[in-house]
């Protein structure tokens, strides 16, 4: 095997072990996070997100962002509603900032692996992944 398929086999089987681990259905939190740190989002930017207008959930967690620029969660949603419109990039950029605002929730791990890997940034996945795997332990 090449080095290529050698990645990409390390990141499927990451991926698959974050999903059979439940990595997907659970919440991790790792060492360093506030576990009594509650962020929440807007009703109307979690309401664009649940019916997938994600223009509209740009514009509301990015509003809301200008107000709470520390708020973890809005950082994810906005992450994940650019890679539903295809600006990768803002999506990566907008994980690895909730990440470092202290949000280890909802699979961002996993997300954000899968958003390096599909810009064949393959270590960053892996190394992404095994974090994710780590968190869980």
């Amino acid at each position: 095997m090449n080095n290529i398929t050698d990645t990409r086999l390390a990141i499927a089987l990451c991926v698959g072990l974050l999903f059979f681990s439940g990595g997907c259905s659970k919440n991790p939190l790792l060492r360093d996070t506030e576990p009594d740190k509650q962020w929440t989002c807007r009703t109307n930017a979690d309401n664009a997100l649940a019916n997938q207008d994600f223009e509209t959930a740009v514009h509301e967690h990015k509003d809301l962002l200008e107000d709470e620029p520390q708020n973890g969660l809005a950082m994810y949603h906005l992450g994940y509603a650019y890679g539903q419109t295809g600006h990768e990039d803002e999506e990566i950029y907008f994980y690895e900032m909730a990440i470092s605002h202290g949000f280890f929730e909802n699979g961002i791990f996993f997300n954000l692996g899968m958003a390096y890997g599909e810009q064949d940034l393959i270590e960053k996945a892996v190394n992404t992944f095994t974090k994710g795997i780590e968190s869980r332990q």
